[in-house]
C-alpha cells in the first residue's frame, strides 16, 4: 500500500504519469510495481544481466530499485552465500531479501527440494497457457516431486553431433547433415562409422567420455531410489560402450576440457566429432575453428549441456515485477526471437525456434547451415524426469570410478567397489 501512494503522489506532481498501468504485461510498458521497492538478483557471472538489459532491452518498473549480485561460482562461494542467504530469509529486512536468483540444472533440485524457491504458476502466476510453448525438458528438470515448476529458463542447451565437413566428405562422400545423420542414427550406426573412420587413420572422438550424456540422460531410473544408490541399465551400457571404443582406438584417451580434448578442435585435425550444445560451439570451437569447418546433426540420442534458470526465492516481495519478467524471458515469442539474433542463444520457445527456422536462421560458423530445425528437434524430444539433487556429484565419480575400468586398469568389480565407497563417503545418508 505504501509503494501505491508513492506512485499515485508522484502522478499529482507531473504533468504526465510516470506510474500509469501497461496494457498488457509483458511487454516492457512502464509501470509501477505494487510490491517492494528494492529487486535484488543473484547470479555467478552477468550473463543473465545483460540478457535482460541488453539483449532485450528490458525496462523494469520506475519504482523500483534493481540490484544486480554477482558473486564467483568459485569453489562453491555462490551457492553457500545463497544457502546461507536463504536459510536466513525470514531474518532478513524486503530490501535485503533475495528476490530472483539463477541456478545451473546441476543444482537447481537441490534448492528446490530444501525449500527455497516458488512455484511459477502458483505463486508467481503463470498459467500453463502462457509457459506452453516452452520446451517439456526444461520444465522436467525445474519441476518437484509433485510437479510444481519452480524455475523458468530463456534459453535450451541441446547438445548436437558436431561433425568435421572435411572428414565427412572424404569417408562419407558427403557432409549434408541428414546424410551424415543417417550414419549415426543409432548406436550400431556410430559403430561402423567408427570402424570405417579408424580406416582412414581419423578418429571418431577425442575423449573416452564424450558419450555419457547421451546415455546418462536417456536413464529412465534416478540415481538414488527410497535412499539407496541405483545404476541404471543406461549407465551400465555407457560403460561397456567406452571400453569398446578405449579398446578399439575410436577414441584418443582425453577427458572433457584436457588438452588431448581440446587439440582435436583444431591442431589435431584428426578428430571427426564431439557432442556440444551452441554455447559450446559459439564460445568454444568458435575461437578454435574456421568458419565452415564443422556441421551439426543430432546423433544416436537426446541429451543437453548446461543451461541457466531463473528462480523466484520463497520470501520475496516483488512477485509482480518477477512476473513481468518471466513472461517476457521466456514466454514472449517476439522477444525470444529479438535474445537469439542478440546473444546467439537457442530460444526455449517453440514458437520462437520454428519462426527463425522458417525466416531462414543460419550459423555462419557451421558453415551457413540452417540449424533451428536440429536444435528444435533434439530439444523436443529430450525429456528429464529422473533427475536428482544427487546427480552431480554421482555422475562425476561414476565416470571417475569407471574410467580406470574403461582403460583397463582395474576390473569392473573393482571399479564398482571404489565407486560405491566414494558416493558412499560423498553421502554418508544413502545405502
Amino acid at each position: 500500500m505504501k509503494k501505491l501512494l508513492i506512485c499515485l503522489m508522484a502522478m499529482a506532481f507531473t504533468a504526465s504519469s510516470l506510474c500509469a498501468a501497461p496494457k498488457k504485461k509483458g511487454n516492457n510498458a512502464n509501470y509501477c510495481s505494487s510490491g517492494g521497492k528494492v529487486l535484488n538478483i543473484y547470479s555467478y557471472n552477468d550473463a543473465f544481466q545483460k540478457v535482460v538489459t541488453d539483449d532485450l532491452g528490458y525496462e523494469f518498473p520506475e519504482n523500483v530499485t534493481v540490484e544486480w549480485h554477482t558473486i564467483s561460482f568459485f569453489d562453491g562461494n555462490y551457492l553457500n552465500t545463497l544457502k546461507d542467504l536463504l536459510n536466513n530469509q525470514n531474518k532478513l529486512s524486503d530490501d535485503e531479501k533475495i528476490d530472483l536468483l539463477i541456478i545451473e540444472p546441476d543444482y537447481i533440485k537441490h534448492f528446490i527440494n530444501a525449500g527455497y524457491l516458488l512455484d511459477v504458476k502458483k505463486d508467481i502466476g503463470l498459467s500453463d497457457e502462457d509457459m506452453k510453448n516452452q520446451f517439456q525438458y526444461t520444465k522436467d528438470i525445474a519441476s518437484d516431486n509433485n510437479g510444481s515448476i519452480c524455475g523458468v529458463s530463456w534459453m535450451v542447451t541441446p547438445s548436437m553431433f558436431i561433425y568435421r565437413r572435411a572428414i565427412a566428405k572424404e569417408v562419407l562422400g558427403t557432409d549434408d547433415p541428414d546424410e551424415v545423420q543417417a550414419y549415426v542414427s543409432n548406436w550400431d550406426g556410430m559403430d561402423h562409422l567408427a570402424e570405417m573412420l579408424k580406416g582412414e587413420g581419423y578418429e571418431l572422438f577425442a575423449g573416452f567420455d564424450e558419450t555419457f550424456r547421451a546415455f546418462s540422460q536417456s536413464k529412465k531410473t534416478p540415481w538414488v531410489v527410497n535412499n539407496k544408490i541405483n545404476i541404471d541399465p543406461a549407465l551400465k551400457e555407457w560403460v561397456e560402450h567406452s571400453r569398446k571404443y578405449t579398446d578399439k582406438g575410436y577414441n584418443k584417451g582425453g577427458v572433457c576440457w584436457d588438452l588431448t580434448w581440446m587439440d582435436g578442435m583444431s591442431g589435431g585435425r584428426n578428430i571427426f566429432a564431439y557432442y556440444g550444445a551452441d554455447w559450446f560451439i559459439n564460445y568454444v570451437m568458435n575461437f578454435s575453428a574456421a568458419p565452415g569447418e564443422w556441421g551439426i546433426c543430432m546423433g544416436p540420442e537426446a541429451s543437453y549441456w548446461g543451461g541457466s534458470f531463473v528462480c523466484a526465492a520463497k520470501g520475496t516481495d516483488n512477485a509482480d515485477v518477477i512476473k513481468d519478467l518471466l513472461l517476457k524471458i521466456s514466454c514472449d515469442e517476439e522477444a525470444m526471437k529479438k535474445l537469439c539474433g542478440n546473444s546467439n542463444s537457442i530460444p526455449n520457445n517453440k514458437a520462437a525456434v520454428k519462426t527463425l527456422d522458417e525466416e531462414g536462421y543460419t550459423s555462419e560458423f557451421l558453415g551457413d547451415q540452417k540449424v533451428m530445425q536440429y536444435y528444435y528437434r533434439q530439444a523436443d524430444s529430450l525429456r528429464q524426469t529422473a533427475t536428482t539433487e544427487y546427480d552431480l556429484e554421482l555422475n562425476n565419480l561414476f565416470m571417475t570410478e569407471m574410467k580406470e575400468y574403461i582403460f583397463g586398469n582395474v576390473s569392473i568389480s573393482v571399479a564398482l567397489e571404489n565407486f560405491y565407497e566414494a558416493a558412499y563417503k560423498e553421502f554418508p545418508e544413502l545405502k
